[in-house]
């Protein structure tokens, strides 16, 4: 065999290794975090191999408009360094959580190859239905394996602790997880022609995964993304009554629970108490001393819009935010941990740590993701589009990118849709060389 032949065929192997790596990201990112790091080291070192065979290909790749968001935003952490108020070791540290938004780079020569894409996000799916049928039997009895077992805080009527589903991640980033099933049945269900009994399955999935996240998960999150997806889904396939009738929906919950009635689960009824109290009191503590959840978020809002005031263009720099928290409790006498790692917002984490300039870099990335999706075809259209509600409702409450299980996921489906985009725009050939 000539030295080009050979060095096509290692191409084609590593462009064949880069592509497996992407399935066993996508099978194991709900499952383990650790199991991902290795597909993803191998697909880290298969992109490199690709760099030095077919540096055009990695080129193509660097071009790539949702690769390019991800890494500017990867960069401008980077170069927080330089002014960061965290130790730099720490930082240093906080800098390779991030990596996630190398995902889309890595992965995007392979994933434009259709076969790879519709393996990687069918192991996706796959894995998340795995993950819902033990959520499933985790609220029943406590699986041996799960991380939920018993939830410290809930109890039923008679005061017994409540099994947590929560089974491979805590219920904030299993009810994300799901939520992607979810729009991915409820979508196919709603705005795909299939036949009525794939329909109905496809429909009874989603409401299986709505009762999971929003009555056995039963969190906050978890009302925000299924929420925000169902204003997205049936104001697509409905138009205005659709967003009409769930917005009148969500009203009449939301009074429920406002005044305590059965008829919503016992979270949000929750929820509305520790909102109550926290306007009444403003402490993050009710007055049986257990933690008032809602109030302590709105705690974390507010000292963080104070740190964005402080350092508002460039932020105060990678990993400041814990720094800062730790000084604002110790000055207020402050106890809880749970002001401590981040805002449980991410706009607002985004802005402590680069300012105004860091939450307009994150906004042109979604806002140009979500342009660019309105160019494929419908399923990918939607289910990119779906996927960014879920990351904005998500980001409301909780801080995702570089905590690794919605890290992870939401890099992975940032991998999908920039292969997708590239196959979208001819910018590899059918045979996987660049067009």
């Amino acid at each position: 065999m000539s030295p080009a032949g050979r060095r096509e065929r290692a191409a084609r192997g590593a462009l064949g290794t880069l592509g497996a790596a992407a399935v066993g990201c996508a099978l194991f990112v709900p499952l383990g975090k650790a199991p991902f790091n290795v597909f993803f080291g191998l697909g880290l070192l298969a992109f490199l191999s690709l760099a030095v065979l077919e540096p055009r290909r990695v080129r193509a790749a660097f071009a790539d408009p949702v690769a390019l968001g991800a890494l500017a935003l990867l960069a401008a952490y980077a170069a927080s360094l330089a002014w960061t108020v965290a130790p730099f070791d720490h930082a240093l540290d906080e800098l390779a959580s991030y990596r996630v938004l190398l995902t889309p780079l890595v992965f995007a020569p392979a994933l434009v190859d259709a076969r790879w894409r519709h393996l990687t996000l069918g192991a996706l799916l796959v894995s998340l239905g795995v993950v819902l049928a033990f959520s499933l039997v985790q609220a029943v009895h406590p699986l041996p394996f799960a991380r939920g077992t018993l939830d410290p805080v809930a109890q039923d009527a008679l005061g017994r602790p409540v099994i947590d589903a929560a089974v491979f991640s805590d219920r904030i980033r299993q009810s994300v997880h799901l939520s992607l099933l979810f729009l991915w049945a409820l979508g196919l269900a709603l705005l795909h022609p299939l036949a009525a009994g794939r329909r109905g399955l496809l429909a009874l999935l989603a409401l299986v995964c709505a009762t999971d996240v929003l009555f056995l998960l039963a969190g906050r999150t978890g009302y925000l993304t299924v929420t925000a997806l169902l204003l997205y889904l049936l104001g697509l396939r409905f138009g205005v009554r659709g967003l009409l009738g769930m917005v009148v929906a969500v009203g009449l919950v939301a009074g429920a629970a406002s005044l305590g009635l059965p008829v919503v689960s016992a979270r949000a009824a929750a929820t509305a108490e520790e909102l109550r109290a926290w306007l009444a009191t403003g402490q993050v503590f009710l007055e049986s001393g257990v933690a008032n959840a809602s109030g302590q978020r709105l705690a974390m809002w507010s000292q963080a819009v104070r740190m964005i005031g402080e350092a508002p263009l460039l932020g105060h720099g990678i990993d400041s935010y814990p720094v800062l928290a730790r000084e604002f409790q110790r000055i207020n006498g402050v106890t809880t941990a749970e002001l401590f790692h981040d805002p449980h917002n991410e706009w607002l984490y985004v802005g402590v740590e680069l300012g105004l300039a860091g939450v307009l870099l994150l906004a042109v990335l979604l806002a140009g993701a979500w342009r660019l999706a309105g160019g494929l075809d419908p399923f990918w259209r939607w289910l990119v589009r779906g996927s960014l509600v879920i990351y904005l409702a998500a980001g409301l409450a909780n801080c995702l990118l570089n905590v690794g299980w919605t890290g992870y996921f939401f890099g992975l489906l940032l991998a999908l849709f920039a292969g997708r985009l590239a196959a979208h725009r001819g910018r590899f050939g059918a045979d996987g060389r660049i067009g």
